[in-house]
């Protein structure tokens, strides 16, 4: 579907929005990093996953922020590049701590350490190609860059993301539910307890992001989707 400028500039403007969102966020939960670096919280090799994903997603939203205050035209194929590095990495690292959740849930299981791994692993697969395929134009009516074939790059690694993410879900859900206390205080209060509910909603907001690219219903939106963090 053709967008007009109109439409691109619309989403631009979102596109600010929700990078002043992420930045809020990334600043007001800075004091939990902190802690750490303070030793007021004992240091875990985990944490590096943790840092590693929140560095990544703060760099493809200032990379973001780059060229949508860009004085002229950037080079558009090395910004795409690095805006799937930075966002799908970190994506990838979100992914990788639940798993890692998973296979704590599951007490260390051969099973699960199969499951999560292989996931990850294809996941992994499937970004590394995203990252190869990726190209971008300068949109000069929007003086912007954007992905003339962006389902091609995107909807293969959203896609992916989101069955892995359910997978790990499913796994972690099952070995919460193997656990006394899950009978003990009841099933919901205890999945609650786990913050396994808010980790279900987060998953089940990347659907849509599926849908919109796989069904390209709106061209200005379509080519941006995915490479927002935030998406």
């Amino acid at each position: 579907m053709v967008a007009t400028t109109t439409e691109y500039l619309s989403v631009i403007k979102l596109q600010h929005i929700v990078c002043g969102v992420y930045i809020w966020e990334w600043v007001t939960s800075l004091g939990y990093e902190l802690d750490f670096y303070t030793g007021r919280r004992p240091w875990r090799w985990t944490l590096w996953v943790y840092l590693l994903c929140r560095y990544c997603v703060l760099g493809a939203v200032i990379n973001l922020l780059v060229v949508l205050n860009a004085p002229g035209q950037l080079a558009c194929l090395t910004w795409a590049k690095f805006q799937f590095l930075f966002t799908f990495t970190g994506v990838s690292l979100a992914s990788l701590l639940i798993a890692l959740r998973s296979i704590a849930i599951w007490g260390k299981h051969p099973l699960s350490f199969v499951l999560a791994g292989t996931s990850i692993l294809a996941q992994l697969a499937v970004l590394v190609r995203s990252i190869i395929v990726a190209t971008a134009v300068w949109e000069v009516e929007a003086q912007d860059c954007v992905l003339p074939e962006s389902a091609r790059a995107t909807l293969p690694v959203l896609a992916t993301t989101f069955a892995v993410d359910l997978l790990l879900l499913l796994l972690m859900l099952s070995g919460l539910l193997r656990k006394r206390d899950a009978r003990r205080f009841g099933i919901w209060r205890f999945l609650w307890a786990q913050g396994l509910l808010w980790l279900a909603l987060a998953v089940a907001v990347e659907l849509p992001t599926v849908v919109i690219l796989a069904l390209n219903f709106n061209g200005a939106l379509g080519p941006q989707v995915g490479l927002d963090p935030e998406s």
